[in-house]
């Protein structure tokens, strides 16, 4: 439906129809009022201190304090919201802009412009009275047990690319491991990779030794054998050749006889 308004059409909802101009359209040469001028005026302080002006009053409640919306009204905006991209996704800020803004906030930093909200904040005693809290809970094998889990399943990528393919391996010559390096199973408060799946205490763990000091196999295994398991440690020395499958393979049948 299009009615006519002032002798210019629009549409059912109120929208300009193409094709038409409102009659206060800007001609072409018009010139804005506020060409040329700048957000941030000459004098920083005194619009810093009218600011602190108009900020909203000590004890005054804002209307919108204890206020909740609906549930079928948020349940409506999530649905409306569900599928829709950001404006920025997939967008990565190029390196000289980068630099620039954190060039701009260096200075800004140095002028005392901007100010970091929590400087002269600092709790001399937050880091000790965390620590206490925390060599307290440490004492519990449960919370112990449970927060090297979340650890393991909130920093660590799981599974790393070694153990992707000894994955494969296992899949493709249907050899009785199972994955557990993702907090599955703890022993002793360590997390091995693979475990043995018809009752034998076989552990097989894979590692970069570049990541590791030079007694690691040695210190894992004397843990895992505490508690009677045998340990096959596998490196880059064994993943990352050409033939990597038939030296991995052999390793491994060779560890399940011996």
């Amino acid at each position: 439906m299009v009615k006519k308004m002032n002798k210019i059409i629009r549409d059912n909802k109120g929208r300009f129809v193409k094709g038409t101009k409102p009659l206060n359209s800007f001609k072409k040469g018009h010139k804005t009022w506020n060409k040329g001028l700048t957000y941030m005026p000459k004098n920083i302080e005194q619009f810093i201190e009218n600011g602190k002006k108009t900020r909203f009053k000590k004890g005054n409640i804002p209307f919108f304090k204890g206020k909740h919306l609906p549930k079928e009204v948020k349940r409506k905006l999530s649905n409306s919201l569900k599928g829709r991209k950001t404006w920025n996704k997939g967008k990565n800020l190029s390196k000289e802009y980068r630099e620039k803004l954190s060039k701009a906030r260096l200075k800004g930093l140095k002028e005392g412009r901007i100010k970091v909200w929590n400087r002269g904040l600092k709790n001399k005693n937050f880091g000790k009275e965390a620590r206490q809290i925390l060599k307290e809970k440490m004492r519990s094998p449960k919370f112990k047990e449970k927060w090297l889990r979340n650890l393991l399943k909130g920093l660590l990528k799981r599974p790393t690319t070694f153990e992707q393919k000894i994955i494969e391996l296992i899949k493709e010559h249907n050899l009785p491991f199972k994955y557990v390096g993702n907090g599955k199973v703890i022993i002793c408060f360590r997390n091995p990779d693979f475990i043995e799946c018809n009752g034998r205490k076989l552990l097989i763990e894979t590692y970069y030794s570049y990541w590791h000091s030079k007694n690691y196999e040695k210190q894992r295994a004397r843990i895992f054998s505490k508690y009677g398991y045998k340990t096959l440690f596998l490196n880059e020395n064994d993943l990352l050749r050409k033939n990597w499958k038939e030296v991995c393979l052999n390793k491994i049948n060779n560890f399940m006889v011996s």
